[in-house]
């Protein structure tokens, strides 16, 4: 008896949700509120939680001092690599564009029709 009270309970349960559910994706037709519903459902997301603390202003100046030295290190490292650069880079020798003569409307549609498509 208590067995056959838990299986019709459980069905009951299995089908309420399943019209709750139903009527949830019905109601949500365009992609983008339907991608929304169903993420609800399926994917539980986590409780954020910040660090243990005694108070807000000692937690704030913990994360402070956090991303301080954190952007201190990574200004550090790009000093060390900034010396480690080679700036020996050999002059250009090529030809230099000093002079530049206008072109017309006809030049420059003769040019892009005669370029592959």
């Amino acid at each position: 008896m208590f067995n056959d009270a838990c299986l019709s309970r459980n069905k009951l349960i299995h089908e309420a949700k399943s019209t709750f559910l139903v009527s949830r994706i019905n109601e949500n037709l365009e992609k983008k509120s339907l991608f929304k519903v169903v993420d609800s459902f399926l994917i539980k997301k986590p409780q954020l939680a910040l660090p243990n603390h005694d108070s807000l202003p000692e937690l704030a100046e913990r994360f402070s001092a956090f991303f301080t030295e954190k952007v201190n290190n990574i200004r550090v490292a790009l000093e060390v690599l900034a010396c480690n650069v080679v700036r020996d880079f050999a002059p250009y020798r090529g030809n230099s564009f000093s002079v530049f003569k206008p072109v017309s409307v006809s030049e420059i549609l003769v040019l892009i029709k005669s370029c592959p498509c």
